[in-house]
């Protein structure tokens, strides 16, 4: 076990195992982002895994807000520009550290029932499902449909199974997938994104 800052933060084979935690649900939806924004790869994971390490050695916790969720599910849906998305972060970055620092965040989690924000999470995950079944699914034929259907089995038979999250399985279920069907597509929608740290100077 290896200890930093006097022990405050540790690291084991248990934290070790734990930084996968989100693979499941935060890779899925970093591609996503990519895919249908354009965002530049490098620049992407470089900022997102820095971004994780700093909160991770302030807070001693992986990640204490997490827009990304809901902010994925609204890029990869209505395939907003990467400019939105750049203002869009900085706006809600600036929102999040405004309400912890004036105390109104505890506040709005005492008033705001969390039926509310439980709908707004269902109301978002059925707009990424309408998408996939509109634009990603049909795409793909009968693979695209057999796909899906395991996929959805997989998640009903480990709905709520901590030890065997069900989004692991789906990712491996995904690269096989594209190993063996699609590699070639993958390569051509990814290869453009993926170069050095990319700075725009145009303006």
């Amino acid at each position: 076990m290896v200890s930093f800052f006097g022990g405050r933060i540790k690291f084991d084979r248990n934290e070790l195992a734990g930084a996968f935690g989100d693979i499941g649900t935060d890779l899925p939806l970093i591609i996503g982002m990519i895919i249908a924004s354009g965002l530049n790869v490098t620049n992407v994971l470089v900022t997102y895994g820095s971004m994780q390490l700093l909160t991770a050695f302030i807070y001693g916790i992986p990640m204490p807000v997490q827009p990304l969720k809901a902010v994925a599910m609204i890029v990869i849906s209505q395939k907003v520009s990467p400019e939105i998305i750049y203002g869009g972060g900085l706006a809600i970055g600036l929102f999040v550290l405004v309400l912890s620092l004036s105390g109104i965040m505890d506040l709005l989690a005492k008033i705001i029932p969390k039926v509310v924000v439980r709908g707004i999470q269902m109301g978002l995950g059925i707009n990424l499902a309408l998408t996939a079944m509109k634009d990603y699914i049909p795409a793909e034929s009968i693979n695209g449909y057999f796909l899906a259907f395991i996929a959805f089995s997989l998640v009903l038979l480990f709905l709520g199974n901590r030890k065997y999250p069900p989004a692991i399985f789906i990712i491996v279920l995904g690269i096989m997938y594209a190993v063996v069907f699609n590699i070639s597509d993958w390569e051509f929608r990814l290869n453009g994104h993926f170069s050095g740290c990319h700075v725009d100077k145009s303006q």
